[in-house]
């Protein structure tokens, strides 16, 4: 199953999020995070959860809207 997620400027949350879906008891998903050109730090909590887990990929896209980057996401699903 994968799960799809757009961020933009949520470095305080995305940490969360992720710990929340790797807190599940079903374990065989993948995550794809499209950073939507954030300027804090979301690419880098993103870029550092998955260093430790090889289910989240993430996808970094300049400015642009929910629509595309989700579209985005699902171009990248397994």
């Amino acid at each position: 199953m994968t799960v799809v997620m757009a961020a933009q400027d949520a470095g305080p949350l995305v940490h969360q999020t992720v710990a929340s879906l790797q807190a599940q008891s079903f374990t065989d998903w993948h995550l794809v995070a499209v950073d939507r050109g954030s300027v804090d730090d979301t690419a880098a909590v993103l870029q550092g959860v998955a260093a430790f887990d090889d289910r989240v990929t993430v996808v970094r896209e300049s400015r642009c809207g929910l629509a595309r980057a989700l579209n985005v996401a699902l171009e990248h699903a397994t």
